[in-house]
Protein backbone atom coordinates (compact mmCIF):
# COMPACT_ATOMS: atom_id res chain seq x y z
CA UNK A 1 0.00 0.00 0.00
CA UNK A 2 1.31 3.63 -0.93
CA UNK A 3 2.24 6.33 1.54
CA UNK A 4 -0.45 8.35 0.16
CA UNK A 5 -3.48 5.50 0.83
CA UNK A 6 -2.12 5.29 4.50
CA UNK A 7 -1.46 8.87 5.14
CA UNK A 8 -5.69 9.30 3.18
CA UNK A 9 -6.76 6.33 5.54
CA UNK A 10 -5.28 7.74 8.84
CA UNK A 11 -6.83 11.10 8.13
CA UNK A 12 -10.43 9.62 7.14
CA UNK A 13 -10.34 7.84 10.44
CA UNK A 14 -9.46 11.27 12.43
CA UNK A 15 -12.45 13.14 10.22
CA UNK A 16 -14.68 10.55 11.79
CA UNK A 17 -13.70 10.60 15.35
CA UNK A 18 -14.20 14.40 15.41
CA UNK A 19 -17.58 13.82 13.43
CA UNK A 20 -18.77 11.12 15.99
CA UNK A 21 -17.19 13.01 19.37
CA UNK A 22 -19.22 16.36 17.69
CA UNK A 23 -22.69 15.56 17.42
CA UNK A 24 -23.67 18.27 19.76
CA UNK A 25 -25.94 20.84 18.11
CA UNK A 26 -24.60 24.32 18.66
CA UNK A 27 -26.53 27.68 17.55
CA UNK A 28 -24.99 30.16 14.92
CA UNK A 29 -25.93 34.13 15.20
CA UNK A 30 -24.86 36.05 12.11
CA UNK A 31 -26.74 39.02 11.55
CA UNK A 32 -29.75 38.50 10.90
CA UNK A 33 -30.11 34.78 10.91
CA UNK A 34 -29.69 32.10 13.72
CA UNK A 35 -29.09 28.91 12.72
CA UNK A 36 -29.03 25.85 15.23
CA UNK A 37 -26.85 22.92 13.27
CA UNK A 38 -24.26 19.95 14.19
CA UNK A 39 -20.85 21.26 15.49
CA UNK A 40 -19.08 18.76 12.96
CA UNK A 41 -21.24 20.34 10.06
CA UNK A 42 -20.43 23.88 11.08
CA UNK A 43 -16.75 23.42 10.97
CA UNK A 44 -17.11 20.83 7.59
CA UNK A 45 -19.23 24.45 5.98
CA UNK A 46 -16.20 26.75 7.36
CA UNK A 47 -13.47 24.63 5.76
CA UNK A 48 -15.38 24.59 2.64
CA UNK A 49 -15.95 27.92 2.66
CA UNK A 50 -12.02 28.46 3.75
CA UNK A 51 -11.51 26.11 0.22
CA UNK A 52 -13.22 27.35 -2.07
CA UNK A 53 -12.19 30.98 -1.23
CA UNK A 54 -8.21 30.44 -1.25
CA UNK A 55 -8.71 28.33 -4.31
CA UNK A 56 -10.19 31.34 -6.06
CA UNK A 57 -7.91 33.39 -4.48
CA UNK A 58 -5.08 31.33 -5.93
CA UNK A 59 -6.55 31.35 -9.45
CA UNK A 60 -6.70 35.34 -9.40
CA UNK A 61 -3.29 36.90 -10.58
Amino acid sequence: MSPKKIIGLILIFFVVIFGLQNIQSVQIKFLIWDIEMSRVFMVLIIFGIGFLSGYFFKTIK
